[in-house]
């Protein structure tokens, strides 16, 4: 999949009509102070120049999953932010370490659940939010991983997806680890240096007598698949801008 093919949105603010739309189709706009924090945070990130590419792949109406990559403390933010309606997280409880990204998060209705251990009530929660036409935003790798481009996925989400029916769309965060490193309290680059790009695939449909391990190995795929399209489109974007720095120098 190309960046041609997926087209490009700045993140913008949905107006009230989009809002009703989004309502009619079994997908939450948010309350106003959720629309608030949310604007806010378009507006901060937007100094990173945050990008949202294959918004056409979201399917018209909830239930549904969202599973990233998950590069950085700030993901949830940066996908609440540039996603059109207000989705629920499945987050972990160690993000309390955090105050400020973990006051945002709060803002995104999340389901917390214990790492490291099978946490029967977050599973419940999210079987509940799923089987009422919600969409959960679900971090398959079951925590932050930088030291390489996708860490090992667990099935959760893909037992979520068959036990519920629900198709999984894809994605990919690049440009955010720089952005905010693991552990660090603050932004460790400066506005304008970097650009923070989620990049969503076409949904997953779970097949007749699948399994979670090869639903998952589908998502992993296509996640490495999308981070892969990232990369590239880095790469052609660092070449166009040294020819542009070429070519001023030649005049």
């Amino acid at each position: 999949m190309s960046d041609q093919e997926g087209v490009s949105h700045e993140v913008q603010i949905e107006t009230a009509p989009a809002a009703d739309r989004l309502e009619s189709q079994g997908l939450r706009p948010g309350s106003i102070w959720y629309r608030l924090v949310q604007y806010t945070m378009r507006f901060l990130l937007w100094a990173w120049r945050l990008r949202l590419y294959g918004r056409h792949h979201l399917p018209s109406r909830g239930p549904f999953l969202i599973c990233s990559n998950h590069p950085s403390e700030l993901d949830p933010v940066a996908l609440g932010a540039a996603l059109p309606f207000r989705p629920s997280f499945l987050a972990g409880h160690e993000l309390e370490r955090y105050p400020v990204i973990f006051w945002l998060l709060n803002r995104f209705d999340p389901v917390l659940v214990r790492r490291g251990a099978t946490d029967i009530g977050a599973l419940r929660a999210c079987l509940r939010r799923l089987r009422a036409g919600d969409v959960m935003v679900i971090y398959p790798e079951g925590g932050v991983v930088q030291d390489r481009p996708l860490g090992e996925l667990q099935s959760g989400a893909a037992f979520l997806a068959i036990r519920t029916r629900v198709p999984i769309v894809p994605a990919a965060i690049t440009g955010i680890a720089e952005v905010w490193p693991l552990g660090a309290r603050f932004p460790a680059r400066w506005p304008w240096t970097r650009r923070i790009t989620i990049r969503l695939g076409p949904p997953l449909h779970p097949k007749p007598g699948e399994r979670p391990d090869e639903l998952t190995r589908r998502l992993e795929e296509a996640i490495l698949e999308l981070l892969s399209d990232g990369a590239r489109a880095g790469r052609n974007q660092a070449l166009k801008g040294s020819g542009d720095h070429a070519t001023a120098g030649r005049h």
